[in-house]
């Protein structure tokens, strides 16, 4: 592949990763939460009808109610935006020790933990929508939707015998609307197939490295670690090897909803900023009848002493089917509910002209979102 082509590429899928600790970190904050009501009405987060397991399909509107994460006997909501919404319902917690923090720890470590062991035995698969956002190197972008097929990987003894499989289908907005992501673990070399989607060359397609630099221009994290596993690994590892070592707050809020349905909403915010700590405040949704985390975002340190915190990563999880019986068809190119064409695309002279069309065409498109 030339270098023109994986530019092209790299406008298509990927941007910079940040900090792998970010989300680990501030996972943390599965322990706890603040916020008395965060809404995400005014940000334009609509969400889909209740799952039915079928894939939504580009002329199924994505617009419903809006999702909102609300405290039981919350009056007034605070917007979730670019700024960390401060708590004006709540007493600001002591700092405790890292003994008071194992402890209070404890028993939220003991339910993530359960719930990743399901993920080794109880639950094969499941489909959802997510909704993403995230700082990119410093710009906060908009919100994505995401259709995701997700088969947990099953290993005997140390032979793989079915291995992780991701299929992606970005919703909106319209600059990635009809995207495409096929990635299954230690196949094709290792690479993911993308095709590009959105208003101009939406049937480009590549293979692509998933931890590449082109790749993650528009993504923290790669498609190796997308969805809720991954979230519950880095949760399990910083509360069982970081969390007990800082200087923070920990508050609980023990009755709230998700878009109406019940939830413990969890908060962590850290006291002292440390180089190793890349997050200040983070929260967790956890689904009371599910018993997974639903809701995750972080807030990175102001820029100035005594500035607010900036949102710097958010993900839902919404319309969430565990073990709707994914087979291997719906992790092939050729499955007719996918849009990739039968050829990948390969490099040729026009390869920069289309790079930058491209280019210009999704800066167009994100000033006009």
């Amino acid at each position: 592949m030339s270098s023109a082509t994986s530019h092209t590429i790299g406008r298509f899928l990927g941007g910079e990763t940040g900090p792998t600790s970010t989300l680990a970190l501030a996972l943390a904050l599965f322990v706890l939460s603040s916020v008395a009501d965060l809404s995400l009405a005014s940000e334009g987060i609509e969400l889909l009808p209740p799952s039915n397991g079928k894939q939504p399909s580009s002329s199924e509107p994505v617009t419903v109610a809006a999702p909102t994460i609300e405290a039981a006997e919350a009056d007034s909501p605070a917007t979730s935006s670019e700024t960390e919404p401060a708590s004006e319902t709540e007493p600001a917690a002591e700092p405790v020790d890292a003994t008071t923090t194992q402890r209070k720890v404890a028993p939220f470590l003991a339910t993530a933990e359960a719930a990743l062991k399901r993920f080794d035995t109880e639950i094969k698969g499941y489909t959802c929508v997510m909704i993403k956002r995230e700082r990119i190197q410093g710009t906060l972008g908009n919100h994505q939707y995401v259709w995701m097929k997700v088969r947990e990987p099953r290993r005997q003894e140390d032979q793989l015998e079915t291995p992780q499989s991701v299929y992606l289908k970005f919703l909106k907005p319209r600059s990635v609307e009809g995207r495409e992501i096929l990635f299954i673990e230690n196949a094709n070399q290792g690479k993911m197939l993308a095709r590009n989607g959105g208003p101009r060359f939406p049937n480009v397609t590549w293979w692509v490295n998933p931890t590449s630099r082109m790749a993650m221009r528009e993504s923290r994290y790669p498609i190796s670690k997308a969805g809720i596993r991954f979230l519950l690994e880095e949760l399990v590892h910083r509360m069982q090897n970081e969390l007990g070592n800082t200087q923070c707050v920990l508050t609980e809020h023990g009755a709230a909803k998700m878009n109406g349905r019940p939830c413990k909403h969890y908060e962590v915010r850290q006291l002292e900023r440390r180089p190793e700590l890349d997050y200040q405040v983070a929260r967790v949704l956890l689904d009371d009848e599910l018993q997974l985390p639903v809701y995750f975002s972080s807030y990175a340190w102001g820029d100035q002493p005594g500035d607010e915190p900036q949102l710097q990563e958010e993900y839902i999880f919404t319309r969430i089917r565990l073990n709707p019986g994914l087979t291997d068809a719906d992790f092939q190119r050729d499955n007719p509910d996918y849009s990739f064409p039968d050829e990948d695309d390969e490099p040729d002279e026009d390869a920069p002209e289309i790079d930058d069309a491209l280019r210009q065409d999704a800066e167009r498109s994100t000033a006009n979102e």
